[in-house]
């Protein structure tokens, strides 16, 4: 019989970061999802929304792919990043992200602008160095099972939910 060095709570510690690590390469590979655009117009060279035949510039804009928290509220007040990288990215249903201290995985119920929920599956249970990003983290994720709503204006990403509202820019990466 073999002892191990490490005790029950440091292995499954380590499992835990195994599991969080492989899910955010899964995430990271698929994250290069193009933006949709669909539309129509109403005859050559027109535009406006739907409609049919030729030209027209009506669009949606589709919300899949990498994007950087840059603000939020919640019913405490102003959600701040504090200095971390909080990212969301958006692959349909498989997502996932950074949050303040740990990376997470999590489904999502859309590819568009609308009605959306996003659910915070498998996440590493790491503590934050800056313990104020403990509670940031907390929130944030408090605020992401609340959302229902989301919006892009100006590259800019806005979801909503039970008085909670996250705003996103688009990831460059």
């Amino acid at each position: 019989m073999t002892t191990s060095r490490f005790s029950p709570a440091r292995r499954t510690r380590a499992a835990a970061i195994a599991i969080g690590a492989a899910a955010m390469m899964v995430l990271g590979v698929s994250s290069c999802a193009p933006s949709t655009v669909s539309g129509g117009g109403s005859g050559p060279g027109g535009s406006g929304p739907g409609g049919s035949g030729p030209g027209g510039s009506s669009t949606t804009t589709s919300i899949l792919g990498t994007w950087t928290l840059v603000k939020g509220t919640d019913d405490k007040g102003s959600i701040s990043p504090d200095g971390a990288v909080v990212t969301l990215t958006l692959n349909g249903a498989s997502s996932g992200g950074q949050g303040p201290c740990n990376a997470y995985g999590a489904r999502s119920s859309t590819a568009t602008t609308g009605p959306i929920t996003i659910t915070v599956g498998i996440r590493t249970e790491m503590a934050c160095t800056e313990p104020s990003r403990n509670l940031t983290e907390a929130r944030y994720f408090a605020a992401l099972a609340k959302i229902r709503t989301a919006s892009i204006s100006s590259n800019q990403l806005a979801l909503t939910g039970g008085g909670d509202t996250l705003f996103f820019t688009r990831s460059t990466k």
